[in-house]
């Protein structure tokens, strides 16, 4: 059994992961502003670039949120042409999500803002210590059961 100094550790590494996520959101809306894009859309644009024709059950899932959030972020994007929807030929019910081509071209420049948002965080900092936190992190979300 871990000590109540142990408890007030993990408490400020929880705190400390809150923080650098609400900083990457705001850095990411600032440079994304133009994209017409809101909140965590950019990661939606995302896993359908690695998982093409994936349902909005799926992204509901990947992202650990309510179907019918999803489902309004995926009309949303629709709506501004980053994302078509086609209708899954197994079950007429469950749609297929794909990028547009503007879409597409959306995800590059995502991936270039995340880059820099990367080497921002990493600046000063020896790869091995990386590794090593990235290797920590990971365990932990095991051990969480995610």
């Amino acid at each position: 059994m871990r000590g109540s100094a142990d408890s007030e550790l993990f408490q400020s590494v929880v705190k400390h992961f809150s923080g650098l996520e609400r900083r990457q959101k705001h850095f990411m809306n600032d440079a994304l502003q133009a994209s017409g894009l809101q909140g965590m859309m950019y990661k939606y644009i995302i896993t359908v670039k690695k998982h093409p024709g994936t349902s909005q059950d799926f992204l509901a899932e990947f992202h650990s949120v309510d179907k019918s959030r999803v489902a309004r972020v995926v009309r949303e994007l629709e709506k501004i042409g980053y994302l078509n929807r086609t209708a899954n030929e197994s079950n007429r019910r469950c749609y297929r999500l794909f990028l547009t081509p503007k879409g597409e071209r959306l995800f590059e420049e995502i991936h270039q803002v995340l880059m820099e948002w990367g080497n921002r965080i990493s600046k000063k900092i020896p790869g091995e210590d990386i590794s090593v936190t990235l290797d920590t992190i990971e365990k932990m979300i095991a051990n969480a059961g995610g």
